[in-house]
């Protein structure tokens, strides 16, 4: 066995015996977008923030547009910028953000901006 699955077995053991109750963490996190707001009208470079939490810690958040990851952050503050340059003025696009804990757990969060006219 490599030590690796040791430590693993060993850390659920000793949480077993100790806790007296299984330590996997089956909490989802929380997320949301705090930046732009649902319905804004975005132009030129966007930058998407969110705030997450989770009872062990937030291990990564992904950052979506329509159904493209464009990123990614692993510490707080929780931002990327969407170049949104290219995109057809009046376009409406979905902004998704998802939050994973370290246990793989995950929650979600989404708003809809629409692209300024010029």
């Amino acid at each position: 066995m490599n030590k690796k699955i040791r430590w693993i077995v060993s850390a659920s053991i000793t949480c077993l015996i100790l806790l007296g109750l299984s330590c996997q963490d089956t909490k989802n996190p929380t997320v949301s977008i705090t930046e732009p707001a649902d319905g804004a009208e975005v132009a030129d470079q966007v930058t998407i923030s969110a705030q997450a939490e989770d009872n062990k810690g937030i291990a990564i958040l992904d950052f979506y547009v329509d159904d493209s990851q464009i990123g990614d952050d692993g510490e707080s503050p929780y931002e990327y910028t969407w170049d949104a340059t290219a995109e057809v003025p009046g376009s409406a696009h979905a902004i998704f953000v998802v939050a994973y804990d370290d246990a793989g757990n995950e929650a979600w969060d989404s708003i809809s901006v629409t692209v300024a006219q010029e």
